[in-house]
This record gives structure tokens, C-alpha cells and sequence, in this order.
């Protein structure tokens, strides 16, 4: 069992909680999209004497499907995209004459 933890605050971080193990996750500070997925689980989040409120201490038990949906939001991992230009090696443009000794020190 699962459970969605959060300190007294606006600005507190939320934790979801494995209840067997007491091991926890920080999910970071409440953002639209971990609102919208507690919506779905069945919370309300408005000015109504049953929805939750922003500020209170949560402890909200949720589901395992919701579990899986906010542990992805703890630590998205992106690829970053791979630069695939070449780059061109500009020659050096020697200015003085060339010389035997320079051919074949292998020098130019």
C-alpha cells in the first residue's frame, strides 16, 4: 500500500510513501500534473469543505496504478540528442615559403 505524504505548507515537498517498508520517494514541490493525476484517483482540489487543500498536511492513500504514474514524476530521465554535424578542420595557412627541409620533416 501506497500513500501521498506532505508537510503543512504551500511550498513543502510531496513524498510518496511505501507503508510496508516506509521507503519514500520526493516528488518535489505540487505541480499541475501531480494535481491532475491525484484527480484521478478520486481527490478533489477546490474551495468545497471535502476536497483537500494546498496548504494543509496530506496523507492520502493511493493506488498502485497511481503509485506508478507519480513515481515517474520523482526523476525523468531524457536522452539528450545526439549532435551529429561534422565538424570541418580548418587548414593552417602558412604565410612563409616553403622549404626541402619542411617536405620532408613532413612539416607541411
Amino acid at each position: 500500500m501506497y500513500r501521498v505524504n506532505k508537510e503543512y505548507g504551500t511550498s513543502e515537498n510531496v513524498y510518496l510513501q511505501n507503508t510496508d517498508t516506509m521507503a519514500e520517494i520526493n516528488l518535489g514541490r505540487i505541480t499541475p500534473g501531480l494535481l491532475r493525476i491525484l484527480e484521478a484517483d478520486g481527490y478533489k482540489f477546490d474551495d468545497t469543505d471535502e476536497a483537500v487543500t494546498l496548504k494543509e498536511k496530506w496523507t492520502l492513500k493511493v493506488s498502485d496504478e497511481v503509485k506508478e504514474q507519480l513515481r515517474k514524476l520523482a526523476m525523468p530521465m531524457k536522452k539528450p540528442i545526439r549532435d551529429q554535424r561534422k565538424v570541418k578542420e580548418e587548414k593552417k595557412e602558412n604565410k612563409q615559403p616553403v622549404d626541402l627541409l619542411d617536405i620532408i620533416y613532413g612539416l607541411v
